[in-house]
C-alpha cells in the first residue's frame, strides 16, 4: 500500500513538474507561517523564556552583529585595536566595506533592509527579464519574495550580519553566470565578506568558465590587499593578526567538551558541530574528567579526509554536473564543512532555486531537493534536544542535528546518481581531468 502510493506520488511529481514546484513554494509558506505562530504562541500565551526564541526578531537583538562590527573598525585598526567583544575573523575587505556602511550611515534595521532589499532586486530584474512565460515570471516573483523573507535571510539582515550581503552577492553568479567580470567582481566580493564563499569557486571549475575562475581569484587578492593597504598598522602585522586570529577561532570549535562555546551548539548546522552534540547528547568522549585529545584530532583529521574525499569526487566529475547541481553542491559545502554555521546561513540553501528561472532544466529530484531544503529551512526551536549535564539547559534545536545530516544525503545522492550514469556512460581520462 505504502509503495503503490509513493510510486503515484513519484508519477505526479515527474508528470507535473511545475505544478510540484509551485505546491513546494506554498507549503512552505504555511509551515513556516505555522512554526512562527507557534513558536510566538510559546512565548506570550505559555510563559516560555524569549531568550530561547531569540531569532524571532527579538528588539534587544537588532543589528548586534552590525553594531559589534562598528566598533572593530572604529580606530581603522580591525585586527589590533578592534573594540569588539570577538575577536576580527573576517577578511580584510569585509572591514573596508563596514566601513563604508558606516559612512552611508547605516544605523537602523529599516536601512539595512532596504540596502539588502535594493541589491537583491537587481540581479531578480535580470533573471525576471529572460524568463519568458507569465508563468515562470510569476513563480519568480513569489519565490523571490519567499527568499528574501526566509528564516535564514531575514535572520541575518535583523542581525545586521554581513551572511545575508553574501548571500545577494551569490546570487549575482546566478543571474549573470555568463558575464564574467560581473561574476568574477561579486563572488569575489561574497568571498571577501566571509571566507567561505570562496567554495562557489567550484561553479566556475569547468573549461568553459575558466577566465571567471581565475579573474575571481586575482580580485580577491586585489581587494584583499588595498583594504590591508587602508588599515593604519602595516599589511604584515595586520596580516599576521587576522591569521592568528582565526587559529584562535578555530581552536574554540575543536573538541567534544568546550564549556565556553555550549550556548552556540543552539544554533549551528555545520557537520562538526552536529557531531559534537551527538558525542556530548550520548556522552562518547566528552567526559570533563578525561583528556581525549588523541581522539579528537582522529576525529578531527577523519572528518577533513572525508570531505577533501568528497570534494575531490565532485571535481572528477565536474564534466557531467550542470551548474544547477554545482550551485547546490558548493551551498551545501559551504554550509555543512566549516565549524561555526549559525542558523542564518540557511537560506543559501535556496539559492539553487534561482537555477529554475535560467534555463536551467530541472527534475523530479530537483523538485525532492527543493521540498527537502524548504523544510531544512523552517525554523524548528520549539522542538528541543534535551541534553545531559547542564550542557544547553534551554534544550537544542533540532535543525542543529538534520541540517547538517539531511544536507550530507543530498550530496550522496548526487555522488550515487553521477557513479550510475558514469556506467552507462563513460568518461574519458582526459575529459575527466579537464573538465
Amino acid at each position: 500500500m505504502e509503495d503503490k502510493m509513493l510510486n503515484s506520488i513519484s508519477k505526479y511529481i515527474e508528470d507535473n513538474i511545475e505544478n510540484s514546484l509551485y505546491f513546494t513554494f506554498i507549503f512552505y509558506n504555511l509551515i513556516f507561517l505555522l512554526s512562527i505562530y507557534l513558536s510566538y504562541s510559546l512565548v506570550f500565551y505559555l510563559g516560555y523564556d524569549i531568550t530561547r526564541f531569540w531569532m524571532f526578531f527579538n528588539p534587544a537583538e537588532a543589528l548586534n552583529d552590525l553594531k559589534e562590527l562598528y566598533l572593530m573598525v572604529k580606530n581603522n585598526d580591525p585586527y589590533l585595536k578592534s573594540e569588539g567583544y570577538n575577536v576580527t575573523t573576517y577578511p580584510p575587505f569585509s572591514y573596508l566595506f563596514v566601513q563604508l556602511l558606516d559612512f552611508l550611515n547605516i544605523n537602523n534595521l529599516f536601512k539595512y533592509w532596504l540596502l539588502n532589499l535594493i541589491i537583491f532586486a537587481l540581479p531578480v530584474i535580470k533573471i525576471y527579464k529572460n524568463v519568458k512565460t507569465p508563468k515562470g515570471k510569476l513563480a519568480l516573483i513569489y519565490f523571490s519574495l519567499i527568499f528574501f523573507f526566509s528564516y535564514g535571510f531575514f535572520y541575518g539582515i535583523d542581525r545586521g550580519n554581513l551572511e545575508s550581503l553574501v548571500h545577494v552577492f551569490l546570487l549575482y553568479i546566478i543571474a549573470f553566470r555568463k558575464n564574467i567580470y560581473i561574476s568574477a567582481i561579486f563572488l569575489s566580493m561574497a568571498a571577501s565578506l566571509k571566507i567561505y564563499a570562496i567554495v562557489f569557486l567550484l561553479c566556475f571549475f569547468k573549461r568553459e568558465y575558466y577566465k571567471t575562475f581565475f579573474l575571481t581569484l586575482v580580485l580577491l587578492l586585489i581587494i584583499n590587499l588595498f583594504a590591508l593597504i587602508m588599515f593604519e598598522p602595516s599589511i604584515k602585522d595586520s596580516f599576521t593578526q587576522w591569521i592568528t586570529h582565526m587559529s584562535m577561532w578555530s581552536r574554540r570549535f575543536f573538541g567534544f567538551y568546550n564549556t565556553d562555546i555550549n550556548l552556540l551548539y543552539g544554533y549551528t548546522l555545520d557537520m562538526w558541530s552536529a557531531l559534537k552534540i551527538l558525542f556530548l547528547k550520548f556522552q562518547f568522549f566528552s567526559d570533563p574528567k578525561h583528556n581525549y585529545v588523541i581522539i579528537n584530532y582522529l576525529l578531527y583529521g577523519l572528518y577533513w579526509i572525508f570531505f577533501i574525499s568528497l570534494g575531490l569526487l565532485f571535481t572528477a566529475f565536474r564534466s557531467n554536473l550542470n551548474f544547477k547541481e554545482l550551485l547546490l553542491i558548493a551551498s551545501i559545502f559551504s554550509l555543512i564543512t566549516l565549524a561555526g554555521t549559525y542558523q542564518y546561513r540557511l537560506s543559501i540553501l535556496m539559492l539553487f532555486m534561482f537555477s529554475f528561472f535560467i534555463g536551467q532544466k530541472f527534475d523530479k529530484a530537483d523538485i525532492i531537493n527543493c521540498f527537502i531544503i524548504m523544510i531544512l529551512c523552517i525554523p524548528k526551536p520549539f522542538l528541543l534536544i534535551d541534553m545531559p549535564n547542564d550542557i544547553a539547559p534551554k534544550g537544542l534545536d533540532w535543525n542543529c542535528v538534520i541540517v547538517p545530516f539531511v544536507s550530507l544525503i543530498i550530496l550522496l545522492n548526487i555522488i550515487t546518481k553521477k557513479i550510475k550514469d558514469l556506467k552507462n556512460n563513460p568518461l574519458s581520462i582526459k575529459k575527466i581531468i579537464y573538465g
